[in-house]
């Protein structure tokens, strides 16, 4: 069976990557090609084996996707969210974070198929093994699980799909940890940091190539490809939202909370005040389908409301 392609316009994923000749992509890919090179210091890994990339997204996150086709090359991809970036204040964070991923790109060869509570686990803990590998104090591992645990609402719950409890995930690396320490002598605690005023500078020049660049979102680059235009105010509305209705009842984000969220925010973004009648069925079947696709209540959480 062939791959499927990264940047097939179906691969719903894809569609947030940042565009291979913006400056956001060259800053963002390097950042993690740097890292992810360091994880693999004296292995036999590939760097030309993996695809990295950014996207546009304020949720932090990361995420790596099994191989698939990019540039007619089986790859795996590592993307890395721009809010993911700005929530970290140091490199060793942000290698714990592509560590993890890491781990999945090791599972990933040993047995293949969808994630899993156990994939995601075994992530965290091997992610101990590059830190160390990489000569990153692995405290660093439980700093970022922190970090990343903590913009999820208590209504939200890391577990909501295949990623599991977030304490029992930070117990696990510290019970790991602690068994390494016995064998090869404690890690470094982690006392009042200096600040990390090299990656404090790179943040700053993320912040400012992503104010001037601008981007797309996903739906964005969907629309000027559907209707062969790049000013979105010239298409006219009632095709946008009958094109969108249809989008998204094809779109596989069914269970999907971090999917509903993308839609929903894309969603937010357009002016649907003084709809047509025509134009407001349409928009009310628009959320209705996103609310049956994605469940849990998505009118009420997110408080959307239509205008008639």
């Amino acid at each position: 069976m062939p791959q499927k392609r990264i940047l097939d316009d179906e691969f719903f994923e894809s569609k947030r990557f940042y565009e291979p000749d913006s400056r956001m992509y060259d800053i963002t890919s390097n950042k993690i090609r740097e890292v992810f090179a360091r994880l693999f210091q004296n292995t036999d890994v590939n760097l030309d084996d993996f695809y990295f990339t950014g996207y546009d997204s304020d949720t932090p996150n990361a995420f790596m996707i099994n191989k698939c086709d990019v540039d007619n090359k089986d790859k795996y991809v590592i993307a890395v969210s721009y809010g993911l970036f700005k929530s970290v204040s140091r490199i060793e964070e942000f290698a714990a974070i592509i560590a993890h991923e890491c781990g999945h790109v090791i599972w990933a060869e040993l047995i293949g198929g969808k994630n899993s509570i156990l994939q995601e686990r075994s992530s965290d803990v091997h992610s101990v093994d590059m830190m160390m590998n990489a000569g990153y104090n692995p405290r660093y591992v439980t700093v970022a699980q922190t970090k990343i645990f903590s913009n999820y609402s208590e209504n939200d719950n890391v577990s909501f799909d295949v990623h599991g409890d977030a304490y029992h995930r930070i117990d696990d690396v510290k019970a790991y940890m602690t068994k390494i320490a016995s064998e090869k002598g404690d890690f470094p605690q982690i006392t009042d940091d200096k600040p990390d005023t090299e990656w404090a500078q790179f943040i700053k020049n993320l912040e400012k190539v992503h104010d001037e660049e601008g981007y797309d979102t996903f739906l964005d680059k969907l629309l000027k490809k559907k209707f062969g235009t790049k000013d979105l105010k010239k298409i006219n509305r009632l095709e946008v939202l009958k094109f969108l209705l249809e989008y998204i009842k094809s779109e596989d984000i069914k269970n999907s909370k971090t999917r509903a969220d993308d839609l929903r925010q894309v969603l937010m973004n357009y002016n649907f005040s003084q709809q047509t009648d025509e134009e407001t069925k349409v928009l009310q079947d628009i959320f209705i389908s996103l609310h049956e696709r994605a469940g849990n209540n998505i009118h009420n959480k997110y408080e959307i409301k239509i205008e008639n």
